[in-house]
């Protein structure tokens, strides 16, 4: 449900000492670009009238939450500030997307991140690591890697994927429609993800989930080296099973 204004006000009120007029303002929910753009040009006016020279507001989106709204509209959202979404496009295999139900192709994808473009809306996209399952990581990792090649995403933000209580994939697990890659396999995917990314942007490995966490810059290529160096070290000098104790994913599941 859509907080109301007098809601919004009530909360930028309470905290607006705390910032100059010019924030970047980040708009929190599961993805609120999935809003009209009715309600949300009324957020963006909102928010200009308290902090009349803010830089940028930015939130969460799916994809087909882009597809939904015209160019027109996507146009108008941006002239009113709304200027950076982190879109879970999760994956670059085609079946990795089928298997999540995540309710649009890679091509779907490409087409709405160049909706983006145009209108000059920049972009973090995000990144399942493991996604495909076990066996898949190859696959997995080149493809993502193809998809980010051919957008102009600012930055990509990975996270590994964790079988969690409370979500339809362990029951997935239990009838053996999904099985989960191992660390290795995930640290290997990266592997192969950076072996074939071109692309300059962020990579952020900040989550907790990550199996290995980096932050640096793509465009820097001798870092690249350094990462990708790295990683075959790890997978050189660990076995399968130290892998799996040093991530502890297991832990990861209860919290």
């Amino acid at each position: 449900m859509a907080a109301s204004l007098e809601h919004m006000e009530k909360e930028i009120c309470s905290q607006k000492h705390l910032f100059g007029s010019d924030p970047s303002i980040f708009m929190i929910g599961s993805n609120p670009f999935t809003l009209p753009v009715g309600t949300l040009r009324q957020y963006a006016e909102l928010l200009r009238e308290h902090f009349p020279d803010f830089i940028k507001i930015s939130m969460h989106s799916r994809v087909d939450d882009i597809e939904k709204k015209t160019d027109e509209e996507l146009q108008l959202l941006y002239d009113l500030g709304i200027r950076h979404l982190f879109i879970g496009t999760e994956n670059g295999s085609e079946e990795a997307l089928r298997i999540m139900n995540k309710g649009h192709t890679v091509q779907e994808a490409r087409n709405q991140l160049w909706r983006l473009d145009a209108v000059g809306i920049k972009y973090t996209c995000q990144y399942i690591i493991g996604m495909a399952g076990k066996g898949k990581g190859r696959e997995s990792g080149i493809a993502t890697a193809e998809f980010l090649n051919s957008v102009n995403a600012e930055r990509v933000m990975p996270t590994g994927l964790t079988v969690f209580s409370g979500s339809s994939l362990p029951e997935m697990v239990k009838r053996g429609e999904f099985v989960e890659a191992s660390e290795k396999e995930k640290m290997e995917e990266m592997l192969f993800f950076f072996e074939h990314l071109t692309a300059d942007l962020y990579y952020e490995a900040v989550h907790y989930l990550n199996p290995l966490h980096f932050r640096f810059h793509t465009g820097d290529r001798e870092m690249m080296l350094d990462v990708i160096a790295h990683i075959k070290e790890i997978l050189a000098t660990h076995s399968e099973e130290e892998l799996e104790l040093v991530v502890n994913r297991q832990a990861m599941h209860s919290l």
